[in-house]
């Protein structure tokens, strides 16, 4: 049972891998309404072991919220690549947290961490495409986010210092 746990754990792993990268160009805006809250806890949820496994602690405050005009697989994609992001800033002993919630005719989705932090120079470029500073990177999360971030109207807001981690937020406006 615990080895088809773990391979169930990996096969949904690959498939948020999969929307990760295969975004691009897609939009976060759509005609549907998708149970957002549920997409961002199971994104999460599905690359906690992997933080787990290098020793850093993982919180979650996410606000139970109406069904939402948000592509669900666009939303799983924002979360794994912040959240893998965060990952490869940490260290065992940091802490990785998310939180979503609404706030007014908003929506708010914070991701911060107590890792590596960026330079002044590399939070500059970070959402270029293509720009990397992982030895086996792609460059392309930071901007997949920006991108679907910015179909949706919405503000990705960055803060980072080195040594001191990072926080990012993702702000959607809402329908009315």
């Amino acid at each position: 049972a615990e080895q088809l746990h773990a391979v169930l754990n990996e096969i949904r792993r690959m498939g948020l891998v999969l929307d990760g990268v295969g975004r691009m160009k897609h939009e976060l805006p759509s005609t549907r309404h998708f149970a957002i809250d549920q997409a961002v806890r199971e994104a999460f949820a599905v690359l906690v072991p992997q933080a787990h496994g290098r020793g850093i602690r993982t919180s979650a405050h996410i606000e139970t919220l109406p069904l939402l005009p948000f592509d669900a697989s666009a939303m799983r994609a924002i979360v794994f690549n912040l959240v893998t992001n965060a990952i490869h800033a940490c260290r065992s002993g940091d802490t990785i947290s998310i939180k979503l919630q609404r706030e007014g005719e908003t929506l708010l989705m914070e991701i911060r961490d107590t890792g590596a932090g960026m330079s002044p120079e590399v939070k500059v470029r970070c959402t270029e495409l293509f720009f990397t500073t992982k030895p086996r990177g792609s460059g392309i999360g930071l901007a997949l986010v920006q991108d679907l971030t910015s179909s949706a109207n919405g503000q990705l807001h960055i803060e980072s210092l080195p040594s001191q981690g990072t926080a990012i937020s993702v702000r959607l406006p809402l329908p009315a």
